[in-house]
């Protein structure tokens, strides 16, 4: 694992398609923002928050996305990408991303993002279900 990911517990792995690429030959700035969405699904996944929050009549909704771009990236590539929560409140979490190109391990972006859980059938915030944030809080200690 790549040093730039030393402080992250979740590690997702995300293959660069050609399609990604745009007309100047790299990847364009769009196709981060997906790979960043692949990574927070993939993260809540792998804690079975996706079931916990529809037992809960939940889910997570984006509130806002920042994502700063340090280095081209071409096709073929495979970059890990290193989530963490870095702060919860009872109905939000700030989530912290790197993107690193796998192989010579260099840190591609960085992005953070608002995630607010809201009630399914109104759209309104609601709590995180104590499951989902008792394995969030078990997994980021002692970052959340």
């Amino acid at each position: 694992m790549s040093s730039a990911l030393k402080e992250f517990r979740f590690i997702h792995p995300q293959e660069v398609a050609w399609g990604d690429m745009d007309a100047l030959g790299h990847v364009n700035n769009t196709a981060y923002f997906r790979y960043i969405e692949n990574a927070r699904l993939a993260y809540f996944f792998s804690l079975d928050g996706i079931q916990i929050m529809r037992q809960h009549g939940c889910g997570p909704v984006l509130a806002d996305i920042h994502c700063r771009f340090r280095m081209p990236v071409r096709h073929p590539a495979h970059l890990q990408i290193g989530v963490r929560v870095e702060e919860m409140s009872s109905d939000r979490l700030r989530q912290i991303y790197h993107l690193v190109r796998q192989g010579d391990g260099q840190r591609v972006a960085e992005a953070e993002a608002s995630v607010v859980c809201v009630g399914l059938s109104d759209g309104r915030p609601c709590p995180w279900p104590d499951a989902l944030r008792q394995a969030m809080q078990a997994r980021e200690n002692p970052f959340c």
